[in-house]
């Protein structure tokens, strides 16, 4: 199983509610604008393929600024940061997740 998390910051609120709808199908909303997912390989291949169609999986001309942020997981650590969107400004090194 996959384990990851999706934040996103997406500024048009059809868009947001596009976004939502198709994470929804696969995983489990915790907040507004988070999602956490436990999926099979094909799962996690069928969402990515689901975003792409609709646009999500690269960057947005129309609203730059908008974000997609995948967190994946093995037990209790994350293993790999995937974004889609503007990268965050600042140092990540020193960021603790909990």
């Amino acid at each position: 199983m996959i384990r990851f998390t999706v934040c996103y910051d997406i500024s048009q609120s059809k868009r947001r509610t596009r976004l939502s709808k198709a994470l929804e199908e696969f995983g489990e909303r915790v907040q507004y604008s988070v999602f956490e997912f436990k999926l099979t390989k094909a799962q996690h291949i069928r969402l990515l393929k689901t975003l792409q169609s609709k646009g999500f999986m690269q960057k947005n001309k129309q609203s730059p600024q908008d974000s997609i942020t995948f967190y994946y997981f093995n037990d209790n650590t994350i293993r790999k940061i995937r974004r889609v969107g503007p990268k965050p400004v600042g140092d990540r090194d020193h960021l603790v997740y909990i």
